[in-house]
C-alpha cells in the first residue's frame, strides 16, 4: 500500500542520502580544518587527537596475558623455514601462525607482521604464503596469523557435520562484532590486540630485532595494517594494500563494510583512512592501490594527498608513497616485490629494486597448526561470543532488589536517564508537518494515507486506520520491522485496533517498508542479515556516531507531535506498538516521551542478554545499541515505564524462538518487581506463545485499557 509513490521521489535512498548527507557534512568540515594547519605542530596536535580518539572507538583492551606459545612443527623448504605456532592472544583463546624465516640466521633480523584479508583460507591463501615466503628469502622474519573467523579460526563450527555453518568471514567478524557493540566494545579491538599481541611474541625472539618491525595486509589486512600501525608505536614502517580510500568516496557508492572495518565515530572524530595513516607520521608509509579495484582509486589518491600534505609539513615527504598497479583487488607479485623494496629502503636501508624468485605454495592441510584444521576443536576454546559474555557477567549492573516504591521511582529514574543517554538523543521537531494524500477502504475502515518529513528529504509515509465511531479517538501508532504494508490488510493488527476504536497511525520508520534502502550493489537478499541493505545502514550510522534504533525512536517521538496536533485524535491517549525491531523503537520512544501513554511489544527481543549467551542470532544490526548492557537490559526498560499499561506479547530470544512461559517470567521478573511497587500491579501483562488470533485480543485488550 504505497503512500510515496508518485508523490516523492527516491524514497528507497532517502535514509542512505540523509546519512551520505552528514557524512559529506563532516568530510567538507575536517577538509577546511587540515587546510587551516600552518605549522608541523598543528599538524602533530591533530595526530595526537586522532590517536586518542581510535582508542577510545576501539572500547576496553584485555590485561596481557601469558602468550603460551607453542611449536607445534617446522617446515624445511627451499630458501626459507615455515614455523606453525600456537600463541594465545587471550586466555585459551589461540591465535594460528605461521612464521616464515630465512632458514640461518646469524644476527637478529627485520621482522614483518602480516594481517590478512578476507579471505577463508586464512593464512594458506596463495598470495599470502607468497608474500611471506618471499619476505623470508629476503631476510625478514614474516608472521602470518589467522584473523578470527579465518582459516583454523572459526567462531562457529558444526562438530557434528565437520562443517563451517558460517562460511563468510565477513559475516563472521559482523556476527561477532554486534554482540561486543552492546558491551561497549568492538571486534576491532579483539583483532587488533591479536596483532598487539603477536607484536609481544615477535619481541621474545632473539632471532628478531624489535626495532625494525614493518607491517603489511592487503584488503581487510590492509585495514588492519592500519589499525595496528595506529595503534602501536613498535610498527616503524607500513605498507597498506588494496584497503585505502576515504571513507566518503566509498560510502557513495554504497560500499560499507563488515563492521571489522567500521571505527565508530569515524566521521566526527577525524579518524577518515587519511588521518588513521598519518597519526604514526613520519613512519614511512607506502599506501598500494590498484587500477581496476573496487575501492576507488581516486579515493586511494585523495588520500595520499592528505597524508603527503602532512609528511611535507613535518619535512619528510619522501616517506610516503603512492604505489599503483595495473590490476585488480590482488597483491600480485609486482605489488609484493614494491613492497619489498619499501621495506628493504626503510628497515635495512637497502635502498634497490627486488625481484621474487619463483616458490611453491603448500596447501591448507599442511599449513595447520591445530590436528583437526580448527581452534575449537582443541582444549582451548574460548570464542569471542565466550569472551563477550564474560565481559557482560563482570560489567553488567546488578539488579536491584527494589524493596520500597521509593527504591523503585529512583530505579525507573536511573533507566529512564541511561537510554537517553546510551541513545544519544536530542530533540528536534519534524522537518514538515503531516500532509494527507489519499484515502482507501479497508476492510469498511476508511484509511488515510499520510507523510511528513522526520528530517529534510527523508519521509515517514503512514496509514489512517479512522474507527467506525466518532472522535476523538486514542491513537495509537504502530510501528514493523518490515513496514507497515506487512499488516495492512483488513485482518491486519491495525484493522482489528481501529476496530476497537482506536486511531491507528501505521508507519514506516526510515529505512523500513517505503523507505528500505535498495542499493545497487547487493551483499546479501535479506535487509536484515548481517551484510544486508539494513544492516550496511547501520554500520555506517556508526562511522557517523549515530545508531539507527535512536534515529527511529526520533521518527517515532516526531509522529507523536504530528499527531497530537490532530483534532480527531485525543491527545491525552496516544500509545506506542512494535511489533519485531519495531518494539524495540516503540519501548525507547515511550521511555523518553512521557506524551506515550500506553505500550505494547509483539514479537520483540526479550533481553539483549540472550544475544551475548547465545552462540547465534537472527537479530538485525540496527537493533544494537553500544555499551547498552553497561546500563540496562530490555526487561529493565519496560520496568521503567510503570505504571502506564504496558503488554509484551510472544517475546522471542535470540533466533527468533518464542521464549517459554517460565523463562519469559524470570527474565521479567525485574519488570514486574517495578510495576508492582509502582502502583501498577494491573498494568503489565506478559503474554507467552500466543497464536495469533490470542495476540490480537491480547492487544486489543491493551489497548482498551490507556
Amino acid at each position: 500500500m504505497a503512500v510515496l509513490s508518485g508523490r516523492v521521489n527516491g524514497a528507497d535512498e532517502a535514509y542512505f542520502g540523509y546519512l551520505l548527507r552528514q557524512a559529506r557534512e563532516h568530510n567538507w568540515r575536517r577538509k577546511r580544518k587540515l587546510r587551516s594547519f600552518n605549522s608541523a605542530e598543528d599538524w602533530q596536535a591533530h595526530m595526537q587527537a586522532v590517536r586518542k580518539h581510535f582508542r577510545l572507538s576501539l572500547g576496553a583492551f584485555p590485561e596481557k596475558t601469558p602468550l603460551n606459545p607453542q611449536l607445534v612443527d617446522i617446515l624445511q623448504r627451499d630458501g626459507y623455514v615455515v614455523e606453525k605456532l600456537l600463541i594465545e592472544s587471550q586466555p585459551d583463546f589461540p591465535v594460528t601462525v605461521n612464521l616464515y624465516r630465512p632458514p640461518e640466521i646469524r644476527e637478529p633480523l627485520p621482522a614483518v607482521l602480516n594481517p590478512l584479508g578476507h579471505w577463508a583460507d586464512g593464512k594458506a591463501q596463495d598470495v599470502v604464503q607468497a608474500r611471506g615466503i618471499g619476505l623470508a628469502r629476503h631476510g625478514y622474519v614474516a608472521l602470518v596469523y589467522d584473523p578470527i573467523g579465518q582459516g583454523e579460526r572459526s567462531q562457529h563450527w558444526d562438530t557434528a557435520t565437520g562443517t563451517n555453518p558460517v562460511e563468510s568471514s565477513t559475516e563472521q567478524h559482523a556476527g561477532a562484532c554486534l554482540p561486543c557493540w552492546l558491551t561497549g566494545q568492538t571486534v576491532i579491538n579483539h583483532m587488533v590486540w591479536d596483532g598487539v599481541r603477536m607484536l609481544d611474541y615477535l619481541e621474545t625472539r632473539d632471532d628478531v630485532d624489535s626495532s625494525r618491525i614493518g607491517c603489511t595486509g592487503a584488503s581487510g589486512g590492509g585495514t588492519f595494517t592500519m589499525f595496528i600501525t595506529a595503534f602501536d608505536d613498535r610498527i616503524k614502517a607500513a605498507v597498506p594494500v588494496c584497503s585505502t580510500a576515504t571513507y566518503e568516496r566509498m560510502h557513495s557508492k554504497g560500499q560499507i563494510g563488515d563492521p571489522c572495518q567500521d571505527p565508530v565515530g569515524s566521521y566526527p572524530n577525524d579518524m577518515d583512512m587519511a588521518d588513521l595513516l598519518m597519526s604514526r607520521a613520519p613512519l614511512p608509509m607506502q599506501i598500494t592501490c590498484t587500477t581496476y579495484d573496487f575501492f576507488p582509486l581516486i579515493g586511494a589518491r585523495d588520500v595520499y594527498a592528505d597524508v603527503l600534505d602532512c609528511y611535507t609539513a613535518l619535512g619528510v615527504p619522501e616517506r610516503a608513497n603512492l604505489f599503483e598497479a595495473p590490476a585488480h583487488h590482488d597483491y600480485n607479485q609486482p605489488m609484493r616485490e614494491g613492497m619489498y623494496a619499501w621495506f628493504n629502503r626503510w628497515l635495512k636501508d637497502e635502498p634497490r629494486p627486488v625481484t621474487e624468485a619463483p616458490f611453491s605454495i603448500e596447501s591448507p592441510e599442511t599449513l595447520w597448526c591445530t590436528p583437526s584444521g580448527q581452534t575449537l576443536l582443541t582444549d582451548r576454546n574460548e570464542t569471542v561470543v565466550s569472551l563477550n559474555e564474560k565481559r557482560v557477567q563482570e560489567l553488567a549492573p546488578a539488579v536491584p532488589a527494589l524493596d520500597t516504591q521509593e527504591d523503585a521511582e529512583q530505579f525507573r529514574k536511573s533507566i529512564r536517564d541511561a537510554a537517553r543517554a546510551v541513545l544519544a538523543y536530542n530533540e528536534k521537531p519534524a522537518a514538515s508537518a503531516m500532509q494527507s494524500v489519499g484515502t482507501r477502504e479497508v476492510g469498511g475502515l476508511h484509511v488515510e494515507e499520510v507523510y511528513f518529513e522526520s528530517e529534510v528529504d527523508l519521509p515517514v509515509p503512514g496509514l489512517v486506520f479512522h474507527p467506525p465511531s466518532e472522535g476523538p479517538h486514542p491513537a495509537l501508532i504502530y510501528i514493523h520491522d518490515r513496514g507497515k504494508d506487512m499488516e495492512a490488510g483488513e485482518n491486519g493488527i491495525p484493522a482489528e485496533l481501529a476496530r476497537a476504536g482506536n486511531m491507528v497511525f501505521a508507519i514506516d520508520v526510515r529505512g523500513w517498508g517505503e523507505t528500505r534502502w535498495k542499493p545497487e550493489t547487493v551483499y546479501r537478499p535479506d535487509d536484515v542479515a548481517l551484510l544486508g541493505a539494513d544492516s550496511r545502514l547501520a554500520y555506517m550510522g556508526y562511522f557517523l556516531g549515530e545508531w539507527p534504533l535512536t534515529l527511529r525512536v526520533a521518527d517515532t517521538i516526531r509522529c507523536v507531535d504530528q499527531i497530537a496536533e490532530r483534532a480527531d485524535v485525543d491527545k491525552n491517549r496516544i500509545a506506542a506498538l512494535g511489533q519485531r525491531g519495531g518494539g524495540l523503537v516503540a519501548l525507547h520512544a515511550a521511555a523518553l516521551d512521557e506524551r506515550i501513554g500506553a505500550v505494547a511489544t509483539y514479537e520483540i527481543l526479550a533481553s539483549y542478554r540472550h544475544i551475548t549467551r547465545a552462540g547465534d542470532y537472527t537479530v538485525p544490526a540496527s537493533s544494537f545499541l553500544p555499551g547498552v548492557l553497561l546500563h540496562y537490559d530490555l526487561p529493565s526498560l519496560v520496568g521503567a515505564l510503570a505504571p502506564r499499561p504496558t503488554a509484551i506479547v510472544s517475546p522471542v530470544d535470540a533466533v527468533g524462538e518464542a521464549v517459554a512461559e517460565n523463562d519469559a517470567e524470570a527474565t521479567f521478573a525485574i519488570a514486574d518487581r517495578m510495576f508492582n511497587q509502582l502502583d501498577g500491579r494491573e498494568s503489565l501483562e506478559l503474554r507467552t506463545r500466543a497464536t495469533r488470533s490470542e495476540a490480537i485480543a491480547a492487544l486489543v485488550s491493551w489497548a482498551q485499557r490507556q
